[in-house]
């Protein structure tokens, strides 16, 4: 039981990929519990077209299960052919993903390797397995549509689906590498992306963890019913705790004080920040419909997650005001 006890608590996701090696052992667990249950029943049962039974009522219930599972199988193949789910990533776009980069990166010695996926995280990324596969070139995921790092040293970026604030980006600073990966779906294409030259822009405001806002972009009329973009740049100024995970907040407030839309996201987790990175986010506020006329403020700020204590400032405030804007919803 050691063995099994071991694997019951990690600080980290288990992904199930790491128990390839364990997946016969279930089935031979399985298969002599059945052989000793068996005999076990038979020396208890009455008789002996009971007792020759044993094997039958102890596979029965095995056979169920089988024909469960198959018809699971059946019911998903069908559901794939009606269009009403998408198949995951096959593993061969994976394992063609992870020796193009190993190529890519030994072509660009010192770059990172940064993977736009949906996600962002090991966990949620299907693409999270390349950190790993990848080693010793440093690995940093992005969620698509949350923006994107400007890192400080070079890096070459995987874009495995679109993401039209990035690819703007992309076209204005990156090189396109030749490397790509086809699939079914899309072709996953590489950039280089420079080291970035000193960072002399102001500081708007600074947070205690290290990170320095630079710039505030609106996008959008702001009017009720309508959604708005708001995109922040900033610079790592420090490497953050570790293990420290925060969260951005963006408040669309009246002058009551009441918080009237928001959208809180990690944006770019804290794991893959390093000082002189730029940090470009976005974040969408989605106006009421029935939003009356004022005055209205957009603060920003951030907190730790889990347990949800915002960071301070500079200068001890918990929250930054950004934007002041009125709203009179005229025809």
């Amino acid at each position: 039981l050691l063995p099994v006890l071991l694997l019951l608590r990690h600080t980290v996701y288990l992904q199930n990929y790491y128990f390839l090696f364990l997946f016969p052992a279930p089935f031979l667990l399985l298969a002599l519990l059945a052989d000793d249950l068996a005999a076990w029943l038979a020396r208890r049962l009455p008789g002996s077209a009971l007792r020759h039974a044993a094997p039958l009522l102890v596979l029965a219930p095995l056979l169920l299960l089988a024909i469960w599972q198959t018809h699971l199988s059946l019911v998903r193949l069908a559901l794939l052919d009606a269009g009403e789910i998408r198949e995951e990533r096959p593993l061969r776009d994976i394992q063609h993903a992870v020796d193009t980069s190993r190529a890519v990166l030994a072509a660009h010695p010192g770059c990172d390797l940064v993977v736009v996926d949906a996600g962002g995280t090991p966990e949620s990324s299907r693409l999270g397995l390349l950190e790993p596969l990848v080693y010793p070139a440093r690995v940093r995921l992005l969620d698509v549509g949350r923006g994107y790092i400007a890192p400080a040293g070079c890096a070459v970026y995987l874009l495995s689906v679109a993401d039209p604030l990035l690819e703007t980006w992309l076209a204005e600073t990156a090189v396109r590498l030749p490397q790509q990966v086809r699939t079914a779906d899309a072709d996953w294409r590489f950039y280089r992306v420079d080291g970035a030259t000193a960072d002399t822009a102001p500081v708007l405001a600074a947070w205690q963890n290290g990170l320095a806002l630079l710039d505030v972009q609106l996008d959008g009329t702001p009017t009720a019913g309508e959604r708005l973009s708001l995109t922040t740049t900033w610079r790592v100024t420090a490497v953050p705790p570790a293990g420290a995970h925060y969260h951005f907040f963006n408040h669309f407030v009246d002058a009551a004080e009441h918080i009237v839309a928001q959208e809180d996201a990690p944006a770019i987790a804290a794991t893959y920040w390093q000082p002189g990175d730029r940090l470009v986010t976005q974040f969408h506020l989605q106006l009421p419909h029935d939003l009356p006329a004022g005055d209205y403020t957009i603060f920003t700020g951030m907190y730790s997650w889990p347990d949800l204590q915002r960071i301070p400032l500079a200068n001890q405030d918990t929250r930054l005001p950004l934007l002041t804007i009125e709203i009179d919803n005229a025809p």
